[in-house]
């Protein structure tokens, strides 16, 4: 029975921690762009990504401090089933004024969008609760408490 537990353990273990790296990396990459600006020379264009999702991806520049720099952004939030609803689509976001956000160390890192990673937070959150149930459940089994509440069996007929 420990064999049984202790694998299942390892497995939760190793998918809460897989998940607890991913969202930590994500979160990193939301924090580290801490500066923004206004863009300019932006290229706007629909990219394929299967035949049935189409984002909006644009390119541009940006000057922090006497310096130009070069960028893209992918919008993979908004995905779209066709080309023709994502260029129909393509003027409203050409229209807005949009802001960079850059990291101040290093500018050449920038994108238009900085979501926090939700997503990926609460599955590290979850995969780790998971962990924990199975770490508690063996520690109540193997409790002299629990072992008090156990009754013998009876034996059958």
């Amino acid at each position: 029975m420990y064999k049984l537990w202790a694998g299942i353990f390892s497995i939760s273990l190793a998918v809460a921690l897989w998940f607890a790296v991913l969202a930590a990396l994500q979160f990193w990459q939301y924090t580290r762009l801490d500066k923004q600006t206004f863009i300019h020379d932006a290229t706007w264009k629909v990219q394929e990504i299967s035949p049935s999702k189409f984002l909006i991806e644009v390119t541009y520049n940006y000057t922090v401090g006497d310096r130009d720099y070069p960028g893209k952004t992918l919008f993979e939030t908004n995905p779209y089933p066709n080309p023709y609803a994502a260029k129909l689509d393509l003027p409203g976001w050409e229209k807005q004024q949009w802001r960079v956000w850059y990291v101040e160390r290093h500018p050449e890192v920038s994108s238009l969008q900085k979501t926090v990673p939700t997503k990926a937070l609460i599955h590290a959150i979850l995969t780790l609760g998971v962990c924990v149930y199975f770490y508690l459940l063996r520690s109540l089994e193997n409790s002299s408490w629990v072992r008090g509440l156990r009754t013998p069996r009876s034996k059958r007929l």
